[in-house]
């Protein structure tokens, strides 16, 4: 197979093929893979994105243990529940 292709130059530097962060906001590109470990979905997050999600867990947790009531990470795919986050997701960098 071939391809006939014309005489212009295709410059690719300026292109940007990182995966987009998912939180939304101004586009920026993803550092992380978040998998569930039950049903294997992914979000994509950049490194401030995963630190402020952390941050906003352990928030919930403390208020939760200041009412005695149980606190839990949910996949919004599968339903799994785990104490902590790391317990529900991989953390891999893409």
């Amino acid at each position: 197979m071939s391809v006939l292709l014309d005489e212009d130059t295709i410059v690719t530097e300026s292109l940007d093929f990182a995966p987009p962060c998912d939180k939304q906001g101004p586009a920026h590109a993803a550092t992380l893979a978040l998998i569930c470990r039950g049903c294997g979905r992914s979000v994509l997050l950049c490194d401030e994105h995963l630190a402020r999600f952390r941050a906003w867990i352990e928030q919930n947790a403390t208020i939760a243990s200041a009412f005695g009531t149980g606190h839990v990470v949910e996949c919004r795919s599968c339903l799994r529940t785990a104490p902590t986050l790391d317990e529900l997701v991989r953390v891999e960098p893409i």
